[in-house]
């Protein structure tokens, strides 16, 4: 039975256009996935970045990782930022028995800047190379994550988007940060293939000395507490010479957060430099998730009128039928699939996630005492464990 005339049929109608809108978005950036290549470039000599506050109990794990690389030429510089936790000087041990690792102190932050943009500021002055790879002090990687990231440094390129997940947990919080993860490496990967880069993880990034230089880099917006990493690509990105690298080898994997409010705090983080993206960023991420919480919502409404509830039934499983499939495809050539099974339930959580959690963390501006993780407990799996 079609929907009634009226105030009924409308939502179902309402659903419908953004349901199509969402799903159109959808398919160019899984076409963006498609084009992604394996990198093909060479070694070029590669320093590995690091802002470190207060990370005693997970650094042993990254210096791990970072010391098994299989790459010829490559350093690492750790920025110890305002460490009272004994960081400073257990790198500065590390550092006298592995001579690729320099530790720089970073003894206070000064006025005007927010501590991270400061400390990879001057991670980045002590660099000795013009190849820049940065990750985060809870992160850890496999032994060729530098030689895949490095290798999509091909003739011209000078930025190169890395890919960056969090490991496994039990529970429902866990799943839904490893999908909300991939939902944003989704967007911003496949728009950066398809020439329109807005953002990157600092986790996982890596530039040129020319691109740090051109964009200004960290200290090109120094009073904003998070945007270290997306807001020098939003604004200064050139696609012509902006890649992707998207093995599963070339990934990290961080500490994620254990409780609903440490996770809310480090989403608010997050969210607060969006404000800072351009107009045309803005415009496209807000077609995607409108088009997004418009079918939900259309359907919502949709489901208690008896005769727009078999249509909106219709009209729910047949967007389902078709986001299936461009998800699917995406996570597998990420190495995700142990996601694909969670879709139905996990993108209902992005609708609930884009009515509660997004607007509030675009109004209120957090602090950075306040916004820390929670890091009682490092899981051990990975989330294709």
């Amino acid at each position: 039975m079609l929907p009634s005339a009226g105030l009924d049929a409308a939502f179902w109608i309402f659903a419908a256009c953004c349901g199509a809108l969402h799903l159109a978005l959808a398919a160019l950036l899984a076409l963006g996935w498609a084009r992604i290549g394996r990198p093909d470039g060479g070694t070029p000599p590669v320093s590995v970045l690091v802002a470190a506050h207060n990370e005693r109990a997970l650094l042993p794990a990254l210096l791990e990782a970072l010391r098994a690389q299989r790459y010829p030429d490559y350093e690492v510089i750790i920025a110890a930022d305002r460490c009272t936790d004994g960081s400073l000087e257990w790198l500065r041990s590390q550092a006298r028995a592995w001579p690729q690792l320099r530790v720089v102190e970073i003894p206070e932050t000064p006025p005007g800047w927010s501590p991270k943009k400061w400390a990879l500021q001057q991670a980045a002055a002590e660099a000795a190379h013009a190849h820049w790879l940065l990750t985060d002090a809870d992160c850890t990687m496999g032994p060729d994550w530098i030689r895949c990231m490095a290798a999509a440094f091909g003739s011209g390129t000078e930025l190169v988007l890395g890919l960056g997940w969090y490991l496994q947990h039990p529970g429902l919080l866990n799943r839904f940060i490893q999908w909300e993860t991939w939902y944003t490496a989704f967007q911003y990967a496949g728009a950066a293939a398809l020439g329109l880069p807005y953002m990157a993880v600092g986790r996982n990034l890596a530039y040129t000395r020319g691109f740090f230089i051109r964009s200004g880099g960290p200290g090109a917006f120094r009073a904003r507490l998070s945007g270290d990493d997306d807001l020098p690509v939003n604004h200064f990105a050139d696609p012509a010479r902006t890649r992707v690298c998207i093995l599963p080898e070339a990934a990290t994997w961080s500490v994620p957060p254990r409780s609903w409010r440490a996770w809310l705090r480090q989403k608010q983080r997050h969210l607060s430099a969006s404000p800072a993206y351009t107009r045309r960023s803005r415009a496209l991420l807000g077609a995607f998730h409108l088009g997004h919480l418009g079918f939900y919502a259309g359907i919502l409404v949709s489901l208690p009128n008896f005769q727009t509830l078999i249509p909106a039934i219709a009209l729910y499983f047949l967007r389902l039928a078709l986001w299936w499939p461009l998800a699917a495809s995406a996570q597998r050539k990420a190495g995700q699939q142990a996601l694909t099974g969670w879709l139905p339930l996990l993108d209902f959580c992005v609708f609930l996630y884009n009515l509660t959690v997004t607007p509030a963390g675009l109004m209120k501006v957090p602090s950075w005492t306040s916004s820390r993780p929670d890091y009682r407990e490092t899981p051990s799996k990975t989330a294709t464990s």
